[in-house]
């Protein structure tokens, strides 16, 4: 008889213990608890991801040496014009212009005509959008410009700790949808079918950086104006213009941004292309994974607390201690789908204490 009233003591201890664990596991993840130790483990994850910079790729930098030389920013149209004029002859790939180019040049207008005129001779330049907020009109480059070019918006997503690690495949303003401006590369550079399925995949997505800043082969604007750079070096490479100069504070933070703590916008944008490109973009899983995973695999592990001995379930929490971290990491590698395991993984550390107290607690009694 004594048995059988243990037996309940202990069944209902468990009980009561698992719904407590169960409560707080969904309240943990409706209320994104442990978004900073989810992001923590993305980022480390992201220190073991990395891959070589494509040879194909270039930056043309905006950077301390051109301002030095040109004069200070913003230059005059004159300047991009030029550029874009000798990679056109030098037969470059795809073009980014990472600047916005909103306003006409007042004190000098004819630089606005050669500007234009240098975007539709070549003939495959991207220019970025402006989205000011949510719903408003975005602001586009003045139509001399966009008649040649190919539109996108720059957007990236900051988290709640300050880091971007996401972008928007595509964003309205309520009027028009842009793609990304990565993915506007992309179609310029002839894989319209990739751009085109890339647009219409996952809005939100995981870039996974090839590396930190300055990975990508990078060039100052200066040495196409001076010819430093040859023909040769150009011909058949996507470049990207934009500002790398501390001071022009077109940065983003990420995981991998270097000693300086920032990532320059144009590099950003180069790092989503060429993962876009390479088909390496990932998602984080929808709540429905989130939940069809974590809830299972939770109650699983207590319903394993009550029927193993001390010993293997102590084993069974060192392997899901060291598992789930895992298979997070290889679910990302193999399957480019992100599963944040943090909330699960804190539930399992507050799960095996407090059953061994309980369990403690009832043979004492």
């Amino acid at each position: 008889m004594m048995q059988h009233t243990a037996a309940g003591r202990h069944l209902r201890e468990w009980l009561l213990l698992a719904l407590a664990l169960l409560v707080f596991l969904v309240a943990a993840q409706r209320g994104a608890w442990f978004e900073r130790a989810d992001n923590a483990l993305y980022d480390s994850a992201m220190a073991w991801s990395g891959r070589p910079a494509p040879a194909d790729m270039l930056i043309l930098a905006i950077d301390e040496a051109s301002l030095a030389r040109v004069g200070r920013w913003p230059w005059s149209r004159e300047v991009l014009a030029q550029v874009l004029e000798q990679l056109a002859q030098a037969g470059s790939g795809p073009v980014l212009v990472d600047v916005i180019l909103a306003e006409p040049q007042q004190q000098d207008p004819q630089a606005d005509a050669r500007l234009a005129a240098a975007i539709a001779a070549h003939g495959r330049v991207v220019l970025p959008v402006f989205m000011p907020r949510a719903g408003a009109p975005a602001v586009r480059p003045l139509p001399a410009f966009a008649s040649g070019a190919r539109l996108g918006h720059a957007q990236a997503l900051v988290d709640r700790d300050g880091v971007t690690r996401r972008f928007l495949a595509r964003e309205s303003d309520g009027t028009v949808t842009y793609a990304h401006l990565a993915l506007e590369l992309l179609a310029a550079g002839g894989h319209d079918g990739d751009a085109a399925r890339a647009a219409a995949g996952a809005q939100e997505r995981l870039v996974p950086l090839a590396g930190p800043a300055g990975h990508f082969a990078r060039r100052s604007v200066i040495d196409v104006l001076d010819g430093t750079l040859a023909s040769g070096q150009l011909r058949g490479r996507t470049v990207l213009i934009g500002a790398t100069a501390t001071g022009l504070g077109d940065t983003v933070v990420t995981p991998l941004a270097g000693v300086n703590g920032a990532m320059p916008g144009v590099e950003f944008v180069a790092n989503v292309f060429d993962a876009e490109r390479a088909g390496l973009m990932r998602a984080v899983a929808g709540a429905a994974w989130q939940w069809g995973l974590g809830l299972p695999l939770v109650l699983a592990y207590l319903v394993a607390l009550l029927l193993l001995t001390p010993r293997r379930a102590l084993l069974l929490t060192v392997a899901l201690v060291l598992g789930l971290p895992l298979a997070a990491w290889l679910a990302m590698r193999l399957a480019g789908w992100w599963w944040p395991p943090a909330t699960a993984l804190v539930t399992v550390l507050l799960a095996y204490p407090l059953w061994n107290w309980r369990r403690l607690e009832s043979s004492l009694a």
